[in-house]
C-alpha cells in the first residue's frame, strides 16, 4: 500500500459517488484532494441488483462481492472479496502481489444491530466496532477497547460523505479506511 499517498495522515473523507455502477467510493484528504478510491466490481453490481429485484434483499446479500482498491490515477494495489453468507460476512483484504493483509468479519442481528472485525493475516482482531446500522456515527476499537478513529457522517450531503478520523499513528490508514468502506456496504445492503 505504498502506493497510496497515507503516511502521516489523520484525517481522511470517503465519498461514495452517486452515478455509478456499483458502489465507489473515492477517500479524499481533508482538503478534498483524491488520495485514491475503492470501486466495486460493475459486472457483480448489475448481477446482485438483478437478483435483488427478482429474488429479494435477502437473496442478493448472499451473493460474493468484490472491490478494486485504485489509486487515484486508476493503478489496482488491492481487493476487497466478500464470500457468500447475508448475516455473517467475511471479506478478504489482498494486496496485488497476492499478500492477503486482513479480514474483515460482519454479524448483523436481525433487528439492524451489527458487529464487525478486521482481523490480520494471523487472526488477531485489530479494528471492532458494533451497534445499530443506521447510526451515522461509531467509533473503532482496538482489541483492548481503546479508541482507533472516529466515523461521522456529513449531513445535508448529495451523497453519502464521511469523516474518518484517526486517533492512533499506530495503524496504516488503508485498515480504518477500508472497514468503514465495508461497513458502509453493509449498511445500504
Amino acid at each position: 500500500m505504498e502506493e497510496l499517498p497515507l503516511a502521516g495522515r489523520t484525517n481522511f473523507l470517503l465519498r461514495q459517488r452517486a452515478l455509478a455502477i456499483g458502489a465507489t467510493y473515492d477517500v479524499l484528504d481533508e482538503n478534498k484532494n483524491a488520495l485514491f478510491k475503492i470501486k466495486q466490481d460493475a459486472g457483480q453490481a448489475v448481477g446482485t441488483a438483478l437478483v435483488g429485484a427478482v429474488a429479494g434483499k435477502l437473496a442478493k446479500r448472499y451473493m460474493s462481492r468484490s472491490y478494486r482498491i485504485l489509486t487515484a490515477d486508476d493503478r489496482e494495489v488491492g481487493t476487497i472479496a466478500k464470500g457468500s453468507g447475508a448475516f455473517k460476512a467475511a471479506y478478504q483484504v489482498t494486496l496485488s502481489d497476492g499478500r492477503v493483509v486482513a479480514a474483515i468479519n460482519v454479524k448483523r442481528s436481525l433487528i439492524g444491530g451489527m458487529k464487525a472485525s478486521l482481523l490480520d493475516p494471523t487472526g488477531k482482531p485489530m479494528i471492532t466496532t458494533k451497534g445499530n446500522l443506521i447510526r451515522r456515527k461509531y467509533k473503532m476499537k482496538d482489541s483492548g477497547g481503546a479508541d482507533l478513529a472516529q466515523v461521522t457522517a456529513k449531513m445535508l450531503q448529495i451523497r453519502d460523505t464521511y469523516k474518518v478520523e484517526l486517533k492512533t499513528s499506530n495503524l496504516h490508514p488503508i485498515y480504518p479506511l477500508t472497514f468503514a468502506v465495508i461497513i458502509d456496504f453493509q449498511k445500504d445492503s
